[in-house]
């Protein structure tokens, strides 16, 4: 699946784990480069699902139409989709406990 970043910033912090660390914390960024990783290797959003420690689903309410992928367990990446889903956007990195 191809990846696009919503903005410089989010590639940037996958280009280097320099960056990422510093914004997130060492944990945060390490598995923020492998749930980018994971989202290239699949071929179709049903290989995301089928993939339990992602924890993709579906977001509801003012999000909706929007993808969540566990990071941590208060962080996670927020993603849409384009071109008939052969496209992952990633949109942001949110705490949703905070």
């Amino acid at each position: 699946m191809r990846v696009r970043f919503g903005d410089r910033q989010l590639q940037r912090r996958y280009e280097s784990h320099r960056l990422a660390e510093r914004a997130w914390g060492a944990i945060v960024a390490r598995r923020y480069v492998m749930r980018i990783d994971a989202i290239r290797a699949a071929s179709n959003t049903g290989d995301l699902y089928a993939n339990p420690s992602l924890r993709f689903h579906g977001l509801t309410g003012d999000r909706h139409g929007q993808f969540a992928v566990s990071i941590t367990g208060q962080k996670r990446l927020i993603l849409t989709f384009e071109d008939d889903n052969a496209t992952a956007v990633i949109v942001e990195v949110v705490d949703y406990h905070g």
